[in-house]
């Protein structure tokens, strides 16, 4: 299983569990619920050379302190000194991973992963309980206040107004393929491709006042206001 120094940053989902099986059969005292682990899209992945991914999951018991919260996702810390409750059976390069666990009633933390750290999937997350259980997503608060304000044309400054005339052609607006290949040869402090076709052409839609699938001056400057903020809050 991957390292704890990348395993924290997985995702964290916290079950409670309240009611305690009515008919023990061996004898085991606890509430019975099964977990299920599925890869998503993973077929259409496979067709384009890439296999499954060996996943599974871990289980630890939630600290009193955090009992009812769900805005709050552990840290490193946390898991180099908290041992596992329970874990699936194996991690194993299938579309699915299930194991069937039976402990006391109280809070658990069920986080998937990927057995070799770094690596990016979709995936869901099923938990089938006997009796009475709730879940939960646990994570930071995120959130960022910005300014809904609108540029105008006279509001561009000389600098601004050169490089929108020369990435903007002869119809002086701008589209979404020319949104993104402005965009891969900005910001070389960031190590990104820039914004694929798709994502540009929502940018676009979200601020296209008049309706034409371009941004005059005004509508591109007001983008590239709130994209430069927006890179001020993830710094």
């Amino acid at each position: 299983m991957e390292s704890s120094d990348t395993f924290w940053m997985n995702p964290q989902f916290k079950i409670k569990l309240e009611e305690e099986d009515d008919d023990p059969g061996d004898d085991e005292v606890g509430c019975s619920f099964v977990v299920g682990l599925i890869q998503k899209n993973r077929r259409r992945m496979r067709k384009a050379g890439e296999d499954m991914h060996t996943i599974g999951f871990a289980i630890y018991e939630v600290p009193e302190q955090f009992h009812g919260q769900r805005e709050v996702h552990l840290d490193k810390n946390y898991f180099l000194s908290h041992a596992q409750t329970a874990r699936s059976e194996t991690f194993i390069n299938l579309r699915e991973v299930s194991t069937r666990f039976k402990l006391p009633p109280g809070e658990y933390l069920i986080v998937p992963s990927t057995f070799e750290a770094n690596l990016n999937a979709d995936f869901c997350l099923r938990v089938f309980s006997e009796k009475q259980a709730e879940t939960l997503p646990c994570d930071d608060p995120v959130k960022a206040e910005l300014d809904d304000e609108m540029v105008s044309e006279e509001e561009v400054d000389a600098g601004f107004r050169g490089l929108f005339t020369k990435l903007a052609g002869d119809d002086m607006e701008i589209s979404a393929v020319e949104l993104r290949n402005f965009s891969t040869k900005i910001r070389t402090d960031i190590k990104t491709d820039g914004f694929s076709l798709d994502t540009a052409r929502i940018m676009v839609n979200l601020m296209d006042d008049s309706g034409n699938g371009k941004l005059g001056m005004g509508e591109f400057a007001t983008l590239w206001k709130k994209i430069q903020k927006y890179l001020v809050r993830f710094y």
